[in-house]
């Protein structure tokens, strides 16, 4: 998947925010033939990225992407533990579009919160495109929101195993509209890096995608 978002300064200059180095740390390309054009109307978040990185960048396209389109994101996390949501909240003015999030991050927990049918994950495991679409069907169903991801995945160094790597993390995310649910679009990553890598590259991916179909919607 590549990723690239027009930014235009004062004066109205276009620039790439990727460096290139900054995007490949993320997994990501800043340009390409098959890119996702993140466009931000006004860029109103933009001014706000203080640390110069791909993730935090591309925090601000899903905001902004939400607040043009006049909807609300909901998010279902596991491996990545509050990250994407965190991310978005570093941003003044996220509540905007912002509904909330939950971290399910045991098995019981995404019964429990987002009515993962127990034998889906006895039958499949936690880390799996058919719990990851599950975590999604059960946040639309507690979530007022327009706009859905859900990650599960596996950060590593444990609990990995030959078949389910360190690296292994499915997403889902889907648009609603009116009182219907959208296809929901389930991806498969294989990403590399330490713990704090792939979490990090995890996010960026959920963000991504979610602004894609925004945009798109």
């Amino acid at each position: 998947m590549r990723v690239y978002v027009p930014y235009r300064e004062t004066g109205g200059k276009a620039h790439y925010i990727f460096p290139d180095q900054q995007a490949e740390a993320a997994g990501i390309r800043p340009t390409g033939e098959d890119g996702i054009n993140i466009e931000i109307a006004g860029g109103e978040f933009l001014p706000f990225c203080k640390k110069g990185t791909a993730s935090e960048f591309v925090s601000a396209a899903l905001l902004g992407a939400a607040v043009g389109k006049g909807m609300y994101i909901a998010l279902a996390e596991s491996c990545t533990g509050g990250a994407i949501c965190t991310a978005l909240t570093d941003f003044p003015g996220s509540s905007r579009c912002l509904w909330g999030g939950v971290v399910c991050y045991s098995n019981a927990s995404k019964e429990a919160v987002l009515a993962v049918r127990k034998r889906s994950l006895e039958a499949y495991g936690a880390v799996s495109p058919e719990v990851a679409r599950e975590m999604l069907t059960g946040l639309a169903k507690i979530s007022a929101a327009q706009a859905f991801a859900s990650v599960t995945g596996i950060a590593g160094p444990g609990g990995s195993s030959d078949k389910k790597p360190a690296g292994l993390v499915y997403t889902a995310v889907a648009i609603r509209k009116r009182r219907n649910l959208g296809d929901i679009i389930v991806r498969k990553f294989m990403f590399t890096g330490d713990r704090e890598e792939i979490r990090n590259k995890a996010r960026v991916a959920v963000s991504a995608q979610l602004a894609e179909r925004i945009l798109n919607s």
